[in-house]
């Protein structure tokens, strides 16, 4: 009995030190998400030197416009919060935020409708192909 009390300490201890890191535990530090400037320069980087097909390069160049507006939207937020200050109640920041969604929804909408069609495309050529098996 005292050799498995023995034993059962000493596995204990062992095990506390093997775990034990300066008395606390460290977090990984978590990735950090690209800023939309940073994805914008690699995708018109990716777009310049590479050898892409056609298809990925209408992606690339699809998401560089969306990541545009966000930038641009991002950027005009700002300066209109900014204009209004800080004394503005919340309702007046919601109705400036509601005008500025809509002077962007257009230049959105007209890239959705873009991608869309690109989409219905695709899906008539795998139906033509489907039917030609």
């Amino acid at each position: 009995m005292k050799k498995y009390i023995t034993l059962l300490i000493a596995v204990a201890i062992t095990s506390s030190l093997a775990f034990a890191v300066d008395g606390k535990r460290d977090r990984p530090e978590r990735p950090k998400r690209p800023t939309l400037e940073q994805q914008i320069e690699r995708i018109g980087g990716i777009l310049e030197d590479a050898d892409l097909s056609d298809r990925k390069k209408a992606y690339l160049e699809n998401r560089l416009a969306v990541l545009g507006i966000q930038s641009e939207f991002r950027a005009a937020l700002k300066e209109k919060m900014a204009e209004l200050g800080k004394e503005t109640t919340k309702e007046e920041h919601h109705e400036a935020m509601k005008t500025l969604r809509e002077s962007f929804s257009e230049a959105l909408d007209g890239l959705k409708v873009n991608r869309r069609e690109v989409f219905e495309r695709r899906r008539q050529h795998r139906k033509k192909a489907g039917d030609g098996e």
